[in-house]
């Protein structure tokens, strides 16, 4: 019987002109940014997260550093980049690089990713400032969103610990291949940006007080019972996170967040847990943690439960960059 490998040949061409050309693709055409004035989905904000590492690694930047990490309340609650920078300067002796790599859905153990990455490729070093966005929802870590930001290709890119939760990762062949694949292209040296993203996603007024209700049923049917036990998942990832602070020596500060007041009370029968396992660990590694909830902001200044509304950003910031220059100075 005769053997017909020009098929296979084909094959191979095919796949090395396909390399070709993934090497030279443009992280908008990658990852598909928003053109529109809001985000479209959590995607298109997970591709500004990899525009924004990809220029922090492939960059040199002599300045001192901060980073904004969390989730899409943190990304809503701060003005621009640029006028951070601006704020900051006008009220430290020191120069410093902003960077607010917040987005949405984006829990704490893509945080701890991004800060994994950061680190690895020494744009994280000495003296620099983390501040993390820490709250009732990103500490309740279940064992499947942990499968999930594994395992999807949302953050693919971003360096991971292999020893951390590997019992969740998918060992298929063809998978880590693929993943390998993508995060060489992000490698690339010569991997060009067209930057098309406007950051904030949500609108500038209040949604109904029925419909905050039913986000507030939510909490208290289906994120109250399981906060204890998943615990043991967000501690696992602030040691591991604990060890990047030890091995660095950079700044690391908490930031609780204000929310509704609705938020507040859906959350109040965990708040002493809350409360207790934030103190602990803040004060076992002598962190800074910076509490906003008792700011007087009331259920009109919150688009939902989390996310403040465009009105009410200048004034949160303000209060934040003051917040931080005490703790930075």
């Amino acid at each position: 019987m005769k053997l017909n490998f020009f098929p296979f040949f084909l094959s191979i061409l095919f796949f090395l002109i396909f390399l070709t050309f993934v090497s030279n693709i443009k992280i908008d055409q990658l990852t598909l940014i928003s053109k529109s004035k809001y985000i479209i989905n959590e995607r298109d904000d997970a591709g500004n997260i990899e525009y924004n590492i990809s220029k922090i690694i492939n960059q040199k930047n002599e300045k001192k550093k901060i980073f904004f990490i969390g989730g899409s309340g943190l990304r809503e609650a701060l003005k621009p980049v640029w006028l951070l920078e601006n704020i900051i300067k006008e009220k430290n002796q020191n120069v410093f690089s902003i960077y607010n790599l917040s987005s949405s859905n984006q829990n704490l153990f893509d945080s701890y990713n991004i800060i994994n990455t950061l680190v690895d490729h020494s744009k994280i070093i000495k003296d620099d400032v983390l501040i993390i966005n820490i709250n009732h929802k990103r500490l309740n870590l279940d064992n499947q969103q942990i499968k999930d930001s594994i395992n999807d290709s949302k953050f693919i890119f971003l360096e991971q610990n292999n020893n951390m939760f590997d019992e969740y990762r998918n060992k298929d062949l063809l998978y880590l291949i693929s993943l390998k694949l993508k995060q060489w292209i992000l490698s690339r040296k010569n991997f060009s940006v067209n930057k098309l993203y406007f950051q904030y996603a949500y609108p500038s007024n209040s949604m109904s007080e029925e419909k905050k209700q039913i986000i507030y049923n939510t909490i208290k049917s289906s994120r109250i019972s399981n906060f204890k036990p998943n615990l043991k998942n967000a501690e696992k990832i602030l040691f591991e996170i604990a060890l990047l602070q030890e091995r660095v020596k950079f700044k690391l500060i908490f930031l609780d967040l204000p929310r509704d007041p609705l938020s507040y009370e859906a959350y109040s029968s965990i708040e002493n847990d809350y409360r207790k396992f934030i103190n602990k660990f803040s004060t076992e590694k002598k962190y800074d943690y910076i509490d906003l909830r008792t700011l007087d902001y009331t259920s009109e200044d919150f688009f939902d439960l989390d996310h403040i509304i465009s009105k009410k950003r200048n004034e949160l910031t303000e209060i934040i960059i003051k917040k931080i220059n005490i703790l930075i100075n």
